[in-house]
């Protein structure tokens, strides 16, 4: 897979190019090169061409500037409203940003939707502007000038489509939240029209191709099926980060897990640590205490591996296991996305789960980010709008679920 390319800072945020945008820019240089310059009568000279080619080059140049006019508008309002802004990442006759947190507010959210097609819409005004001034002249100049200004107008046209995720989307999600008061309903209410803008112009595809405009229909039928995805997933990606930071990592850990003395042998210790493991990797690493029934340490397949097959029945599980004081303990209210960002940043493949790790209290259970994974995904896939219901510390369950976490939230 092809890499970006890092730019420079824009405004202080860091821009990676992907190498698609060549890819574009040479579509755009040799459609108009191949074009007919204006005013021409027959098939153009050498001279003539060269310019076509060079003016092609020039509008996919100012193409791909206004794009990233575009998407640095959103990236600076968004800064200004106090929100943080990863980078902006320029792809295939687009770009995104990418932004850490949602709006604080209504407003903020609107503001960052409409900064972006402001900006393409105030462009294709300028060049439109300069085309008028300069169409009597004619040539290659005024071709230029009138392509960028179509080019910008259709940008800002499509942005502002009410389709969630698109700009228009978050303008219409804005507006929604300042009614309902509810940024997670607003943003269920945006994805599903989105996901229905997303089926019309799939289906306004399917017809323009059964008319004979095949060309037409695909790239709708693309652009709906594009927009209903985006759609499904910018809900999603709220969806676990709210949940993340509603459910208490006692709710997802495993509250069973073997205890195994530390005088026991590796070889008779595995049993014990595949079965807490369960069939499809759904618990977790087992406990290993001492002769007073304390927890010394875990034992899971990582430690079980670092040690040689013939050396198993030579091993107790004491001398196998990562001691007690190299893993990390998590409370049990911790919100299971902190609990996550925790064990991700330590590169920790486990946690021991306490009431409360300040007051050295027992552990009542194990969690690993596999388990945090999938159980916020099988909460996601219960769909729960209502998110109030969820309390903020709440029961525990032993069961992990199954899933995927959803890609990482792009605006």
């Amino acid at each position: 897979m092809a890499r970006s390319v890092r730019g420079p800072r824009l405004c202080g945020i860091p821009l990676t190019i992907h190498p698609s945008w060549l890819l574009a820019i040479a579509i755009v240089v040799v459609t108009v090169g191949g074009g007919t310059p204006p005013g021409l009568v027959g098939a153009p000279s050498d001279g003539a061409r060269l310019r076509l080619y060079l003016g092609g080059l020039v509008v996919a140049l100012g193409l791909f500037g206004s794009v990233l006019l575009h998407e640095l508008a959103h990236a600076v309002v968004a800064r200004r409203c106090a929100l943080p802004v990863r980078r902006i990442t320029m792809f295939f006759f687009g770009g995104t940003v990418e932004i850490d947190a949602e709006a604080l507010s209504p407003r903020g959210e609107a503001l960052i939707g409409t900064a972006g097609p402001l900006v393409s819409g105030g462009l294709a005004a300028v060049f439109g502007g300069l085309w008028w001034a300069a169409r009597g002249a004619g040539g290659i100049g005024a071709l230029v000038l009138q392509l960028l200004a179509l080019a910008n107008g259709v940008i800002a046209l499509l942005a502002i489509l009410p389709g969630y995720p698109l700009d228009g989307g978050r303008i219409l999600r804005a507006l929604l939240w300042y009614i309902t008061d509810d940024l997670l309903a607003a943003t269920r209410l945006a994805s599903l029209y989105g996901q229905g803008l997303g089926w019309c112009l799939i289906g306004g595809g399917a017809l323009l191709g059964l008319n004979a405009r095949p060309l037409w229909g695909a790239g709708f039928v693309l652009c709906g099926w594009f927009l209903r995805l985006e759609a499904r997933r910018g809900y999603r990606d709220l969806l676990w980060r709210e949940l993340g930071k509603r459910i208490p990592t006692g709710e997802a850990a495993f509250l069973r897990p073997p205890r195994i003395p530390a005088a026991r042998g590796l070889d008779e210790a595995v049993g014990d640590v595949l079965e807490g493991l369960g069939q499809r990797n759904e618990g977790g690493p087992s406990l290993v205490v001492d002769d007073r029934d304390r927890v010394v340490g875990v034992l899971g397949l990582d430690q079980i591996r670092a040690v040689k097959r013939s050396r198993w029945p030579l091993t107790t599980a004491g001398q196998a296991m990562l001691p007690l004081d190299r893993v990390p303990a998590l409370p049990e209210d911790l919100p299971l996305g902190a609990a996550l960002a925790q064990l991700s940043a330590g590169r920790h493949a486990c946690a021991l789960v306490v009431a409360d790790p300040a007051a050295g209290a027992p552990a009542i259970g194990v969690v690993t980010p596999a388990r945090i994974v999938r159980h916020l995904a099988r909460r996601i896939r219960e769909d729960r709008p209502a998110l109030a219901a969820i309390p903020a510390s709440g029961g525990r369950d032993g069961d992990g679920g199954d899933g995927d976490n959803p890609a990482a939230r792009r605006r």
